[in-house]
């Protein structure tokens, strides 16, 4: 099933009497100048039965945000912040546990990432803009653990929409990958990627592990 939410009060225009639950798709979407933040609860218990995608989208300058303090988010596919639009996630802490991340998805879309306590588990790749998106990563606290770290992932079907870089910061906290980070990737043919993008990387403290990094330029 679906799960759609617009404006308040009125979820995608139409009427939806509960949260979504285990195996829906969720977006949370807004088209408007105004912002629009959502703060994630589970009260019910720690641990919430996971979603299938959640998307954050927001059209017409405003942007979606969601925000994670406490207990745990699951995305069993995607998580797509700033999908073909305005998209941000706040997590002090709690888990976030995701297929796939993605920030920045799209020719339009820009994401943001703001991981200052908890834990961040992709089992996939973290990619930071992707395919004409632009995303930023900025990691202040907590810990973060992917196979991969994709920052500026371009393929050349698309037309990159943001002239910006995209960018993964750290200052402080862990972040562990198990097979490499590729910072400005192009992406050529089936698992194949050249460094022509264009992508950042931003260490400043913490603990960055990774047995393979790759950096354009």
């Amino acid at each position: 099933s679906c799960w759609r939410m617009g404006a308040p009060g009125n979820p995608g225009g139409g009427t939806v009497a509960t949260a979504p639950g285990a195996g829906d798709d969720v977006f949370l979407v807004r088209n408007g100048a105004d912002s629009l933040t959502v703060g994630f609860a589970n009260s019910a218990s720690p641990n919430l039965p996971a979603y299938n995608t959640l998307k954050l989208r927001g059209t017409g300058g405003g942007e979606v945000g969601l925000g994670v303090a406490r207990n745990s988010l699951a995305v069993d596919d995607r998580l797509r912040i700033g999908d073909l639009g305005k998209g941000k996630l706040t997590q002090s802490g709690g888990t976030v546990r995701t297929g796939q991340l993605l920030l920045g998805a799209g020719v339009g879309g820009v994401g943001r990432y703001e991981l200052s306590g908890g834990t961040l588990e992709s089992a996939s790749t973290l990619s930071v803009g992707f395919n004409g998106g632009y995303g930023e990563l900025v990691q202040t606290g907590g810990s973060a653990t992917a196979a991969r770290l994709y920052v500026g992932e371009q393929d050349p079907k698309f037309t990159r929409g943001d002239p910006r870089a995209s960018s993964f910061t750290q200052s402080a906290g862990l972040t562990t990958l198990t097979v490499t980070a590729q910072i400005g990737v192009v992406d050529v043919g089936t698992d194949q990627f050249s460094l022509a993008g264009a992508g950042s990387l931003n260490i400043s403290g913490g603990r960055f592990q990774t047995p393979e990094l790759a950096v354009n330029g």
